[in-house]
């Protein structure tokens, strides 16, 4: 029994440690109702007025730059580390109405593709979420005949900031 322990301690870390997305995993459209360290901006509008007419501080979220990108061809990203999963890709193309633009985010570790954040026909520009596991990442851009700009932020937490900020 004694040795009984450790094995199944490590079995639950290793369950923890699979590479994919979890069943149902996409993207999201709106930013979570919270990410780690407490709610974000993207809380509901009843929250958000209370908070306003109480006086009490509003939370947001602390994002950090993982890297940006600018190019007019498809390509593949360098790597990017996500230490929490919860992703920002803040997106442009320009280009003729038929022109195409496709970013996918794969896993570093298998190659695979785990989430489209972006599938755009014509010029737009918009911010699109993605929420993974914590892994590596790289970005793949199938792109026709457009010029393309994106970035991608990590949300770290979130900080109070005083009512009217």
């Amino acid at each position: 029994m004694r040795h009984l322990f450790p094995l199944l301690f490590l079995t639950s870390l290793l369950a923890g440690c699979q590479d994919g997305p979890r069943p149902g995993s996409q993207p999201l459209t709106e930013p979570p109702a919270a990410y780690p360290g407490g709610t974000t901006a993207g809380a509901p509008a009843a929250d958000a007025a209370r908070a306003a007419t109480s006086g009490d501080p509003k939370p947001e979220v602390i994002w950090e730059r993982l890297g940006s990108w600018t190019g007019k061809q498809s390509v593949q990203t360098e790597s990017f580390t996500g230490l929490t999963g919860g992703l920002r890709v803040k997106w442009e193309v320009k280009g003729p109405a038929d022109g195409t633009f496709l970013l996918t985010i794969h896993s570093s570790i298998s190659g695979r593709p785990l989430q489209v954040a972006v599938d755009q026909k014509g010029p737009g520009a918009d911010t699109a979420y993605v929420n993974e596991d914590p892994r590596v990442f790289f970005a793949v851009i199938e792109s026709d005949r457009m010029e393309w700009s994106f970035t991608v932020d990590e949300a770290m937490g979130t900080r109070t900031a005083a009512p009217g900020r």
